[in-house]
Parts: C-alpha cells; sequence; structure tokens
C-alpha cells in the first residue's frame, strides 16, 4: 500500500481522494487527450528509484508501471489503494480489477475520439477555430468550380501563399475573428477543419471539397457562422469579399498553377451558401 500511496503522491503532489475523481484524474495520463510531451515533462518530474515497484510485480494489469525507475500508478494501481485503504489491517484483501467503475472509465476513454469527432461534425462540439474555417471557406470557394483541380497548400511560390493566407486573414477578420496563424499554411492544421467537414478531402498538400457532400458542406459553414452569432447578411458579406479577394489575385494564382473560379458556378455556390444560413437562422 504504501508503494501505491507515495506513487500517487509523486504524480500529483497530494494525497489520493475520491477514487472516481482520481480515476478522472488519470485521464492526463492514461486517457484519449493524453499529451506525449506534457507526459514526457511529468515522467521528468519524478523522482528516480524513490518508490521499489518490484515488490508489486505480477499484477495483470499492472498497478504500477515502471520507467528507467520512475513509478506511475495507474488506474488499476488506484482502485487497489481504495480497496487497501478502507479494509481492516487483518483482512486479506482480494481486489476486482475488472470493476464496474474501471471498465466504464476505459470505455469512456475509448469512446471519447470518436464521440468527439461525430459531435464536432452535428456542430454540438466546440467551433471550429477562426483560422481552419476560413481556410476551408478558401478551398470551397477555390475548388467548387473545378472539384478536379484541387488547391495546392504546400509547395507553392511565396506571392500565392501570401495571397492565400490573406484571403484567410480577410474572412475572418469579415466575421469578426482573429486570423490566429503563426505557422503559415504548408504546416497548418487543416485536419481540424475535416472533423467538422466531411467533405473536406486533403492529400500530399492538395485540399479539395467532396461535391457529392455538398449541401452537408454548406449546412456545415451555416452552423458554424450561425453559431458565432453571425447573420446570413454578415456571413454573406464574408464570402463574396473571399470571392473578389480570390478574382484579384488571379494573376498571382495562374502563374502558380492554381485554380481558377467559374462566375457563374461561384454565383451559384453562394446562392445555395445564402440558403442554408437564411435556414439555420430561421430554425
Amino acid at each position: 500500500m504504501a508503494e501505491l500511496e507515495a506513487a500517487w503522491k509523486a504524480m500529483f503532489g497530494s494525497e489520493a481522494g475520491d477514487p472516481v475523481t482520481d480515476l478522472g484524474r488519470l485521464e492526463g495520463w492514461f486517457g484519449p487527450q493524453a499529451q506525449p510531451k506534457k507526459i514526457r515533462t511529468e515522467l521528468r518530474k519524478l523522482d528516480p528509484g524513490s518508490i521499489r515497484s518490484e515488490t508489486l510485480n505480477g499484477y495483470d494489469p499492472p498497478l504500477l508501471l515502471d520507467y528507467e525507475g520512475r513509478v506511475v500508478l495507474t488506474p488499476e494501481g488506484r482502485w487497489v489503494l481504495e480497496a487497501l485503504r478502507v479494509a481492516p489491517p487483518s483482512v486479506d484483501v482480494q481486489v476486482d480489477l475488472l470493476a464496474p467503475e474501471l471498465v466504464e472509465r476505459y470505455r469512456e476513454w475509448a469512446r471519447a475520439p470518436f464521440e468527439n469527432v461525430v459531435a464536432t461534425w452535428r456542430g454540438e462540439g466546440s467551433s471550429t477555430r477562426p483560422p481552419a474555417l476560413g481556410l476551408a471557406a478558401v478551398v470551397l470557394v477555390a475548388t467548387h468550380a473545378q472539384p478536379e483541380r484541387p488547391l495546392r497548400l504546400g509547395g507553392i511560390a511565396p506571392a500565392a501563399h501570401g495571397e492565400l493566407e490573406r484571403l484567410v486573414r480577410r474572412f475572418t477578420s469579415a466575421i469578426g475573428q482573429e486570423s490566429g496563424f503563426k505557422e503559415g499554411l504548408p504546416r497548418f492544421p487543416l485536419s481540424i477543419a475535416t472533423q467538422r467537414f466531411f467533405g473536406l478531402c486533403r492529400q500530399d498538400g492538395l485540399a479539395w471539397f467532396d461535391p457529392d457532400q455538398l449541401e452537408a458542406t454548406l449546412q456545415a459553414f451555416a452552423e458554424e457562422l450561425s453559431g458565432r452569432a453571425i447573420d446570413p447578411p454578415q456571413a454573406m458579406a464574408a464570402f463574396e469579399g473571399l470571392v473578389d479577394g480570390y478574382e484579384a489575385a488571379a494573376a498571382v494564382f495562374d502563374k502558380a498553377g492554381l485554380p481558377r473560379l467559374d462566375r457563374e458556378r461561384t454565383a451559384e455556390l453562394l446562392a445555395r451558401l445564402r440558403l442554408a444560413c437564411e435556414a439555420v437562422a430561421q430554425a
């Protein structure tokens, strides 16, 4: 028991508390949102050799994990610790490592990535970050007329890259959001937007929208903008400004081999987007 208590205190700097709450605290170490960089940082803080994990070897699943002398308490170890804390000293404790509380916690962690994606897709999760939304809007406008010609985001001339970034800034500014650009387009995580827009495709630095998913795509854009309290006129002004900006940079984009806009099809796209925005606003 002493080793389990010591491992918990080394990890969290305090005594163990409510067991169910403590399982939640272990999510940062073992759950789906655990960050490798943070785990490495926390491991370095642990004192090597301060806890003798070998005294608890042989359990399956393990109660303690030993990384070059740095010992981490597992969720099962926290559950065993609780059983030992509440049992009389003279009792031989038998712990169910498949206890419903443990099993349900692992189920929650296993389902979380899928549920987060579905919630985002439905517009129930956190909104897509402004730069991802702006970049997705650029891709939609650029590739709608010619879905067979995707938009290249990496490996393009600096002038074209700069114009694309300015378009994103223009769009996010028009909807009253900060662009948030720090690293530029080639390394920008467009994957964030693909969680919201299932029709958004990426491959080898290219991006485009699946034309078969257009209705769902326009609905997703309308919901994202409505969720930011942006009414249809402001939303359409942002997209119209994006179209104007893309056309103004046509010479630069042509030289870089990027798609051209088709006025008729772009006008059709904006009309359908307007209807989607108005429908969401009236819902």
